[in-house]
């Protein structure tokens, strides 16, 4: 199904994005890189690969269940505002219903992310060691894992501060899934072929080809309009002489039977 496929896809997307991740937060908040490859090679350098994947277990996990949640909430608050609307759900809904039912979807997404966000950019910057309470002990870093980092954040923060940022957050989620289930919605209906009610991958493929096609051929559209009007007034005499003359080969294609 969709939401099984989407929960597989958003955790692999996570993964296969995780180290650029680690790479931006650690931009975005020390002074001391002097752009992308010098924080690869300080991280690496310091830490080796497993640098820049830490706290991924917990992103990864809550990636694949949000992506499936958010395609089921979405489609039950589309039930609901087309239920409130038009008195049934069985109607087509506008693109005003598409984009509030994405942002409410998004406003939903802020409760249970926020968490997993706190966490991921706290292992992602958590460099320094801290002494335990017995100094006999060896030194170890303050956040031992992901829940760990959790359960500290819920203890010294209070439950606050698994929340911190999320009014930016929640902006950002309801703008971009408004935004996001519209574009997609608009996708669905110029794929779906008459008489069906989902898109078909090959009707898909064809209509991909052919709006390339499309794109294509306006491009070699106006390069042919151009040379088209480049031509001199003497060639419009041989066109006119000697037949219909193709502009952009330069050959006759057809014998015409007027003469000057």
């Amino acid at each position: 199904t969709l939401p099984n496929k989407m929960s597989f896809s958003g955790g692999l997307s996570v993964a296969v994005g995780y180290p650029l991740d680690t790479v931006k937060v650690r931009i975005q908040t020390e002074k001391h890189y002097n752009g992308i490859w010098h924080c690869i090679r300080e991280t690496y350098k310091a830490e080796k690969l497993s640098g820049f994947y830490k706290g991924i277990s917990l992103s990864v996990s809550t990636a694949s269940l949000i992506a499936s949640f958010s395609f089921g909430a979405y489609r039950n608050f589309l039930y609901n505002i087309c239920r409130l609307r038009y008195g049934t759900s069985d109607v087509k809904p506008s693109k005003v219903d598409v984009s509030v039912a994405g942002c409410a979807t998004g406003a939903v997404r802020v409760v249970l992310i926020s968490p997993t966000e706190i966490a991921k950019v706290r292992m992602q910057t958590q460099k320094q060691l801290h002494c335990s309470v017995t100094a006999s002990h060896p030194l170890k870093a303050k956040y031992q894992g992901p829940v760990h980092c959790l359960r500290t954040i819920a203890k010294e923060e209070g439950f606050g501060g698994l929340y911190k940022g999320s009014s930016a957050l929640l902006c950002r989620e309801c703008h971009s899934f408004a935004t996001y289930f519209l574009t997609y919605s608009i996708l669905c209906d110029w794929l779906t072929p008459a008489g069906k009610n989902k898109p078909g991958i090959l009707v898909a493929l064809l209509k991909t080809n052919r709006f390339i096609n499309r794109m294509s051929f306006r491009g070699r559209k106006s390069h042919l309009v151009r040379r088209f009007e480049d031509r001199k007034v003497t060639e419009w005499e041989e066109i006119k002489c000697r037949g219909v003359y193709d502009i952009a080969s330069g050959q006759a294609v057809t014998a015409n039977q007027s003469r000057c």
